[in-house]
């Protein structure tokens, strides 16, 4: 029987912009194929990559962002319209599933978020800025190195 596909679950954890590596679960499945590994420098979005030892892009996938900065907010009556509200101090935990590549390294996480807040930001000031994040190029958020296979 030939060997399952490989990839690996990786579950991280975010509060504010800070993100930490909570587990990394190899498991017998296909992950999703890589987007385009070149010429996406100044997207605005979320993506997850694994680089090479070289530091090269070997694997990219682009995704909605988990990391939440603001929520809808549902009226009480049906004749409203639902609204969107900051989070003052977002946090969460999300999953993503990569191929387990032997040319892979490191896994890095890119993402368009929000400046901090100025002093005394008004709600309104708030929004946009908010708003405005989704539409500035992403920037690295995280790093972190790819565990040892056991018996490797």
């Amino acid at each position: 029987m030939a060997d399952a596909p490989r990839a690996i679950r990786w579950t991280f954890s975010y509060v504010g912009g800070q993100v930490t590596l909570q587990a990394a679960t190899r498991l017998a499945m296909r992950a999703l194929p890589s987007h385009d590994t070149f010429g996406y420098e100044q997207h605005a979005g979320f993506w997850i990559e694994l680089r090479d030892s070289a530091n090269r892009v070997v694997y990219r996938r682009v995704l909605h962002s988990p990391m939440r900065h603001d929520v809808e907010v549902y009226p009480e009556a049906a004749d409203q319209q639902f609204s969107r509200s900051v989070v003052d101090e977002p946090r969460g935990s999300f999953d993503v599933v990569t191929p387990n590549l032997p040319t892979a390294k490191a896994i890095t996480l890119y993402a368009s978020l929000p400046e901090p807040a100025p002093p005394n930001e008004t709600e309104t000031a708030r929004q946009a800025r908010i708003v405005s994040s989704r539409s500035t190029p992403a920037r690295l958020i995280a790093q972190f190195t790819l565990p040892q296979e056991e018996g490797a």
